[in-house]
């Protein structure tokens, strides 16, 4: 018997260490991510909060000077930018308040006016799912019922 109780206590202390192990990889590997994602998250902050402020300031520089119309393309293009951002949230289940979808719609209702529509195929697309989804609630059936630039 002494045999099989010594093989029994390994058992246990190697289950017990095994485990030990495994927290400890597992607090590990959370510091770690937490760590990097924080960063991350504040570098994208900081580039995201740099790019605002200039792209504002030369609306409102193109505004000062005269040139509405140069400010109007500035504000169009950083809203496309804005509503690539909205579509990948909206993908992921985000739902817009009202306050955003109606100030899409009011948006919305001025390209279909204007004709303003991005250059790039590409960002066209992506701005036209955009405006689809946040209408639509992001519900992707929903979406398709609501007009587009």
């Amino acid at each position: 018997m002494g045999v099989v109780q010594d093989w029994d206590s390994s058992v246990v202390i190697a289950a017990i260490a095994a485990f030990a192990g495994l927290v400890v990889g597992m607090l590990g590997a959370s510091w770690y991510w937490l760590e990097f994602n924080a960063r991350f998250d504040t570098y994208r902050l900081a580039t995201r909060t740099q790019a605002d402020i200039v792209g504002r300031v030369a609306a409102l520089e193109r505004l000062r000077a005269g040139r509405s119309e140069d400010a109007t393309k500035t504000l169009e293009t950083l809203l496309d930018g804005d509503l690539l951002e909205a579509r990948v949230l909206a993908r992921a289940g985000h739902k817009f308040d009202e306050n955003a979808r109606r100030a899409l719609e009011i948006e919305l209702q001025a390209r279909k006016v204007s004709g303003y529509e991005p250059q790039d195929p590409d960002v066209r697309v992506a701005v036209r799912e955009a405006f689809d989804l946040v209408q639509g609630g992001g519900d992707p059936e929903r979406a398709e019922s609501h007009g587009r630039p």
